[in-house]
């Protein structure tokens, strides 16, 4: 057991954490009533029986004076607090959370027979699932079809896994034959990984140099340039855009 539902509201539910567990943000949880709710971690902070004014008090003494302190029952008076949000609903079907966990509800850890999800028609494979700082044995797929006829931007700072998102992404794809991708690839991040795929015929490389064996050279024929063509390639001061218009 991780710890125990001790109050809140529907998108923030407070959870008091076992003594001797450790919570992560984004970790998934399950709290089991008549069906199981899926709960994910959102933050964290410290709780106690102990005011503040005296927490401040004990660590004054603690910092100015040397004073060591025990506390009785520790584990009783002093705890962390978790803000958790209901993910989904899981009984015969998965679906969007609409129901509270009861107070004083057992929440655990989430376990791979938990989240059996089925795999769609047309499926595309976008990782495994994540649970904090865990990787759960749980592959997640998602209509390929449904997902390609949109806009798909991915948003993080850098070192977040966006390329490894977008190469998970396109070697699932490469073995598929509902879609074809055209990449613009100016780091020159993924065909390194495609080279290897073992579907490795499907995927047509162009560089402008040094094209590797069975791969294309792309030359670009300049009389067929025209001004237009640099809008918003880099940007360019207003005597620029007078001189190549």
């Amino acid at each position: 057991m991780k710890g125990q539902i001790i109050g809140g509201s529907f998108g923030n539910l407070i959870l008091r954490q076992k003594f001797d567990e450790q919570l992560e943000i984004g970790e998934l949880l399950i709290a089991q009533n008549k069906d199981k709710v899926l709960l994910q971690v959102v933050d964290l902070s410290f709780g106690s029986q102990i005011s503040q004014s005296n927490m401040e008090l004990i660590s004054g003494m603690n910092l100015e004076n040397s004073t060591q302190f025990d506390f009785l029952d520790k584990n009783l008076r002093l705890y962390n607090l978790a803000t958790v949000k209901s993910l989904l609903t899981i009984s015969d079907k998965v679906k969007p959370a609409k129901i509270m966990p009861n107070v004083f509800s057992e929440v655990r850890e989430v376990t791979k027979e938990d989240l059996n999800f089925s795999k769609p028609k047309h499926s595309m494979f976008f990782g495994n699932l994540r649970s904090g700082s865990k990787e759960l044995d749980v592959p997640v797929h998602l209509n390929g079809k449904d997902v390609l006829s949109h806009h798909i931007l991915i948003p993080a700072t850098t070192g977040r896994g966006k390329s490894n998102l977008a190469s998970v992404l396109l070697w699932d794809l490469t073995s598929k034959d509902y879609a074809g991708i055209l990449v613009l690839d100016p780091h020159d991040e993924y065909y390194s990984n495609l080279k290897d795929h073992e579907l490795k015929d499907k995927v047509i490389y162009y560089t402008p140099k040094d094209a590797p064996v069975g791969q294309r050279i792309l030359k670009i024929n300049l009389q067929k340039i025209r001004p237009e063509h640099f809008n918003g390639v880099f940007e360019l001061s207003q005597p620029q855009k007078e001189a190549i218009s």
